[in-house]
């Protein structure tokens, strides 16, 4: 009998030694003194395993050697994805409805658990694929903390979300928080929606007491001379309750029942009960003069955020020595309106919120991992985005959130992996009323809206680079994948 059918049988650890040995000089291996020049890694086959298998499973051993004549596919986390993943777009184990995931709806057993591919990254160099429902096999132990795998990049990376710090028996725990503070901790201005601002217009709030008197309202204004005048105007009653709902065509006024003034007041949003909430124009500015230089300006990056600060702090005390295994990734705080509501000033209405692109996404159930505005795109470089960072790391978004498998609002979804039991912020931007709403993630596990000064959870995301290998785990809370970082 052949001597390679004896090396079959030989225990693992001696075959991988083995096989390294031979396959330098000549691709199979020797028998009888003579070298299978036919046998190739895929038709060399002992119980349903083949020499290139094996291969492969050495590389994941010692990534630093491939034998000549065979390709040795890294063990990294982007790999790992690929291997199980399944198009979004049919059915499959999972996932019942035969045109793929209902984003419409939570993840669960008909709709998606394990890993899939975005149907419409399949030819890109890099398909995107991401973890959705109930998966138990996405840990990571990175950096001395815990992570869970969320979603690959279009580089081959991987973005992992914090997870927890690492017990005493090497195993995940599960507080999964850094911090809890609130995204910023100013409250009147949709500049402060943002990760990173700039200019702000501060709103002010006339309390339905002060607001028992008549006043004119213009719908547009002329500026001339140092001097706003109010156009095409109307005179409220003085009786709040009917004067609230009155205005959505008439937001400027001079808070007096004249025309002229040096300063204008913009009335964005009214409550029956708490009154209107304003900004102060001058220099001949108007309302969309105001949301340009928030939202559009050379400054509008500036500023951080409460949270930045924080998860910038936490990146610098532990992060820092691990930069090389961290890609520099776009982070989308996407501040592009859908919206106006009561800051459009011709037929705006007043008790309507601005509204932002993410949180009509998430309404519409229609996630996308496009992000539109340059601005928004936080980056360390500017060669990718913005340049604003000054760590690679940042936070998850609804649309990711969304893939993984969270529903709308009170659509509870507590068995996906994302959720931690725990309230927590995400980077994508709600709405402005009165106050910014950022979205959050609720212990129940749904998506919703929180006062951007309220307190939440902290949950920072970073992403590994494509060349970053897994040397040892299986993705389980007791076994996580463990990357090498030296």
């Amino acid at each position: 009998m052949k001597l390679f059918n004896k090396f079959k049988q030989l225990n693992r650890e001696i075959k991988l030694v083995i096989i390294t040995a031979l396959i330098a000089s000549c691709i199979g291996v020797y028998a009888m003194g003579e070298c299978i020049i036919s046998a190739t890694a895929d038709d060399v086959t002992y119980n349903n395993t083949t020499v290139q298998a094996a291969i492969d499973e050495l590389f994941s051993m010692s990534e630093s050697y491939c034998p000549p004549g065979y390709e040795c596919t890294k063990r990294t986390l982007y790999n790992i994805m690929k291997k199980s993943a399944v198009l979004d777009n049919i059915a499959s184990t999972y996932v019942t409805s035969s045109s793929g995931i209902d984003f419409s709806q939570i993840s669960s057993d008909t709709n998606g658990k394990g890993v899939y591919e975005i149907a419409s990254t399949a030819n890109n160099t890099y398909p995107i694929y991401y973890y959705r429902g109930e998966v138990n096999n996405n840990y990571v132990k990175f950096a001395g903390f815990c992570w869970k795998a969320v979603i690959t990049t279009d580089t081959g990376g991987v973005k992992l979300i914090y997870n927890g710090t690492i017990n005493s028996n090497g195993y995940c725990n599960t507080n999964s928080v850094i911090a809890n503070g609130s995204f910023n901790s100013n409250t009147n201005s949709p500049a402060y929606i943002g990760y990173m601002y700039g200019t702000v217009y501060e709103g002010t709030q006339k309390k339905r007491s002060e607001l028992t008197t008549s006043y004119v309202f213009g719908n547009d204004v002329t500026y001339s001379n140092g001097t706003y005048t109010l156009q095409d105007t109307m005179t409220t009653t003085g009786t709040w309750s009917n004067d609230y709902n009155a205005l959505n065509n008439n937001h400027y006024t001079c808070w007096t029942t004249g025309t002229s003034c040096t300063y204008v007041y913009y009335v964005y949003y009214t409550d029956r009960t708490y009154g209107a909430y304003y900004i102060t124009l001058k220099e001949g500015k108007k309302v969309s003069d105001a949301l340009d230089e928030m939202f559009n300006g050379n400054d509008v990056n500036t500023n951080s955020s409460t949270i930045k600060t924080t998860i910038d702090n936490w990146y610098n005390t532990n992060l820092s020595s691990y930069t090389r295994n961290i890609e520099d990734k776009v982070y989308c705080n996407d501040r592009s309106i859908s919206n106006l509501g009561g800051w459009e000033q011709d037929g705006g209405h007043t008790s309507t919120s601005l509204q932002f692109s993410p949180y009509t996404r998430k309404n519409s159930k229609t996630p996308t991992l496009t992000c539109s505005r340059n601005l928004d795109k936080f980056t360390v470089s500017s060669s990718n985005g913005n340049g604003a960072l000054t760590y690679p790391i940042g936070l998850i978004t609804a649309d990711e959130a969304m893939y993984a498998g969270a529903g709308g609002l009170f659509n509870n979804e507590t068995d996906y992996y994302l959720n931690n039991n725990q309230l927590y912020w995400i980077l994508s931007p709600n709405t402005f009323s009165n106050h910014p709403w950022g979205h959050v993630v609720e212990p129940l596990g749904f998506l919703s809206s929180n006062n951007t000064t309220y307190t939440s959870g902290v949950r920072p995301v970073i992403s590994l680079k494509s060349t970053d290998v897994v040397e040892s785990g299986d993705g389980t809370q007791n076994n996580p994948y463990v990357i090498k970082t030296s």
